[in-house]
């Protein structure tokens, strides 16, 4: 191949950082593995059984948080299979496994598979349900599809609801500057988002930190008032939260 100077001194440039990058995309291929076999599994009609395989190949924490961000992109993805990811999350918590929570530990602690998916769920909750980006009242909208998994998440038990609990607060003081949701065009969506905890999960949010019912229910009638939500399902979904004192109170 023939290059003049200027060429060769180019090639140097673009093929230097990328054979410095090569050793990190070798360990990050590596590390794909469990997303690629979680992803498979969460492809098919019931996921369980490939999901547990994967678990018993490789029992560690990094497997299990594999699981839970499959879990949850699957879920912004396809809305519509909550219910199916749900449920083989749920049917993993039969198995017996143990997994060491810091291996680097002479004596590590022990987890048990429920309590090794509700850490990896709090975490990676806790970072999804940070701030919305996208204001759209749409089933393509990962804040609301996130939202839906957690509320169904932490029904079944799956998750500790106290994270929850702060998140319904934040979500409906959109307009509280100490809650971070300047994007005024989000609100509505922040709003939804409180509406499905409180619909599908609200009764395990009594007791929790930062939660108080009657609280909800008047801030929850203010928002009606001020015609935040605009669109007409979440209307409906916001219309239900108000008469759910009998589940609140």
């Amino acid at each position: 191949m023939n290059c003049d100077s200027g060429q060769q001194v180019r090639a140097q440039v673009v093929c230097v950082p990328l054979l410095l990058w090569l050793p990190s995309l070798t360990f990050k291929m590596i590390d794909d593995k469990p997303l690629i076999a979680a992803e498979h599994a969460f492809s098919l009609p019931d996921p369980t059984s490939k999901l547990l395989e994967l678990i018993h190949a490789e029992p560690t924490l990094s497997t299990i948080n594999a699981i839970v961000i499959i879990y949850i992109d699957h879920a912004k993805q396809f809305p519509s299979q909550v219910d199916k990811l749900v449920s083989a999350l749920v049917n993993l918590k039969t198995s017996t496994i143990t997994f060491n929570a810091d291996a680097r530990h002479d004596k590590p602690t022990q987890l048990s598979i429920s309590q090794a998916l509700e850490s990896e769920l709090h975490a990676l909750f806790s970072s999804d349900l940070g701030y919305p980006k996208d204001g759209s009242v749409t089933s393509s909208n990962g804040y609301l599809s996130a939202s839906l998994l957690a509320a169904k998440t932490v029904k079944n038990s799956l998750c500790h609801p106290y994270l929850f609990s702060d998140q319904v607060n934040c979500d409906l003081n959109y307009d509280n500057p100490e809650n971070g949701r300047f994007d005024v065009a989000t609100h509505e969506v922040c709003v939804l988002c409180a509406c499905l905890l409180l619909s599908i999960c609200g009764s395990h949010l009594l007791g929790q930190f930062n939660f108080d019912p009657s609280n909800v229910l008047t801030t929850l009638e203010r928002i009606k008032n001020v015609g935040v939500v605009k669109d007409p399902h979440g209307q409906q979904l916001l219309e239900v939260c108000n008469y759910f004192d009998r589940i609140l109170t």
